[in-house]
């Protein structure tokens, strides 16, 4: 019985995949309930699980990925579309870093239009740059980057170019905390 009782739960916030590539899934737009188109893409997560993206999507940011290619950059992501119990589970992970729970459906992961693409920031420890100004006897240009207690985050080439040329494919970087983040506006 508690078996049955936990597929039971697991099946309302987990998505079942019959292995096509599309699927319509519960998203959330302005919070409201409505179905979402997703299809999948030839991408996986850090733990190689499929990831699914808006179906209006898909079609631009392959051409973005092909265009990257052409730039020299390696597209990978981390995240694509995600249930709304996917980003409540990042919420209380990560308090104030992946979305509102208190505004459930706000997020646009779970629209299907966001992803977050690795490779867009890297992190310098401060013990890092204390050894890398010693040995090289000048400062390093911190400029551009966030500064934190531990040290700074600063953007890499692949940020600066998706900065440049994303919007030609309708992607936007609308988080500006979140080099990562990047969503399709159908611009």
């Amino acid at each position: 019985m508690q078996t049955v009782l936990v597929s039971v739960l697991l099946s309302l916030v987990t998505p079942v995949f019959d292995g096509s590539t599309t699927w319509v899934a519960e998203g959330r737009v302005r919070g409201q309930r409505q179905p979402v188109e997703l299809q999948r893409i030839p991408f996986r997560d850090r733990g190689q699980h499929s990831l699914w993206m808006n179906s209006e999507a898909v079609p631009a940011f392959i051409d973005l990925v092909e265009a990257a290619n052409s730039a020299g950059f390696h597209i990978r992501l981390n995240s694509a579309y995600r249930t709304y119990a996917h980003q409540r589970r990042l919420w209380l992970k990560m308090p104030g870093i992946a979305g509102d729970p208190n505004h459930g459906g706000t997020h646009t992961h779970q629209t299907g239009y966001s992803i977050d693409i690795d490779g867009t920031q890297l992190k310098f420890v401060n013990s890092y740059i204390n050894q890398w100004e010693k040995r090289n006897r000048k400062k390093m240009d911190l400029a551009h980057c966030d500064k934190h207690s531990w040290g700074y985050k600063c953007p890499t080439q692949l940020y600066w170019w998706l900065r440049k040329n994303a919007k030609r494919y309708g992607f936007i970087n609308d988080v500006k905390s979140e080099r990562w983040h990047w969503t399709y506006k159908d611009l």
